[in-house]
């Protein structure tokens, strides 16, 4: 038994990173050859916005490692972020396994496209991860906002209704459909979108100010009133400007 890895899942089941990098650090000490304390590592760093750290984790597993799946994608993932998108696609395209970690390199490569600008690339993978009934519904919203960005404004809405239609929906993809109405004119029902999606998110300041401005182009001026005193109060500073 490895008991600082053991330490550190633990750590990780209680959700404290900060116990759980130090135990994972030991471990890497101790065993530098475990490749596990370096995916831990990487990952830790990662969500934790650390991502140069996390990039010399996985670098230095891979050259433990060299063929490691996971610190492969943890890698690609980590460059994306840093906007060195060419390396982190070169990266992600070189994943050839098959199975769950193939569709978890797919969908970090679709990200890194779409923060790449490259909307196109991303709709393309997008959609083949998303052909089946059950697709995640994050990856759905996800296809929803590379279409909205290459301005398919038709095929977004369809996207995000697609997410709402499954059970659970991230209550996102009721701000995402907001945002493709408002931009296809639709105002009626970009103000349904965006009045649902506050019911979960109340304190949105920037829906709260889109919402008032709906309001009052549709002259509905008691509405437009309460959304605007509404973000105000949740925007002291914006009051006083204003």
């Amino acid at each position: 038994l490895d008991i600082n890895a053991h330490l550190g899942r633990l750590a990780i089941r209680n959700d404290d990173s900060r116990r759980a990098l130090e135990y994972f650090q030991k471990q890497v000490k101790c065993r530098p050859e475990s490749i596990e304390g370096y995916r831990q590592l990487g990952q830790l760093y990662y969500v934790q916005s650390l991502f140069v750290q996390a990039e010399e984790i996985f670098r230095h597993a891979l050259t433990v490692t060299p063929e490691d799946t996971a610190c492969l994608i943890g890698l690609g993932k980590v460059l994306g972020k840093l906007g060195k998108f060419e390396e982190a696609i070169a990266l992600l395209q070189s994943v050839t396994v098959t199975g769950s970690s193939m569709v978890l390199a797919r969908r970090e490569l679709a990200s890194v496209f779409f923060h790449a600008g490259q909307y196109s690339q991303a709709v393309e993978l997008l959609k083949a991860l998303t052909a089946s009934a059950d697709s995640e519904p994050e990856l759905l919203n996800d296809l929803g906002n590379a279409l909205l960005k290459l301005g398919k404004v038709g095929e977004a809405v369809d996207t995000y209704q697609r997410v709402l239609q499954l059970p659970a929906p991230p209550n996102i993809a009721w701000r995402n459909l907001g945002v493709a109405y408002n931009n296809s004119g639709d105002y009626d029902r970009a103000t349904h979108a965006f009045e649902t999606y506050l019911q979960h998110e109340p304190n949105s300041p920037d829906i709260l100010r889109v919402l008032a401005d709906l309001h009052m182009s549709g002259r509905r001026f008691d509405r437009a009133l309460g959304f605007l005193e509404q973000f105000l109060k949740t925007n002291p500073v914006d009051a006083a400007v204003m």
